[in-house]
């Protein structure tokens, strides 16, 4: 059995669908924008669609994920990922239905050792062939 440290630093974002309303910790290592999401309507195909980008402020690599209370009402991609200290990166949300105001989102963070975040991608690449 391999144990790991626990990590020197982690994070966690919430950004509310309904009301504008985001709210992050105060050390957060991440930066997202636009704080809250602004649904459009898909130009690809039926439902809406959102755009975030989201920036690692940390000197170190950091892994994310995001939840929501509503999975199937929701996709994330990428739904989880390492970004490189300084790297940015787009997300994409898309709502098949209607966005219902008790629907939320959590990113959650945490920075990573350098060996960390090269299992974690290499993982994460693995998983998205399936």
């Amino acid at each position: 059995m391999m144990t790991t440290p626990a990590p020197a630093s982690a994070s966690a974002h919430a950004v509310n669908s309904s009301n504008g309303q985001g709210a992050s910790s105060t050390s957060a290592i991440l930066r997202i924008s636009p704080q809250t999401f602004q649904f459009t309507a898909s130009k690809v195909s039926s439902g809406l669609v959102s755009k975030l980008k989201i920036k690692n402020l940390h000197a170190t690599h950091v892994g994310y994920k995001f939840k929501t209370n509503a999975p199937l009402r929701y996709s994330v991609k990428p739904v989880l990922g390492v970004l490189a200290p300084g790297q940015s990166i787009e997300v994409f949300v898309r709502c098949e239905s209607w966005v219902n105001p008790q629907d939320r989102f959590l990113l959650q963070s945490v920075s990573l050792t350098e060996q960390e975040s090269q299992h974690v991608d290499a993982v994460t690449r693995k998983s998205e062939k399936c």
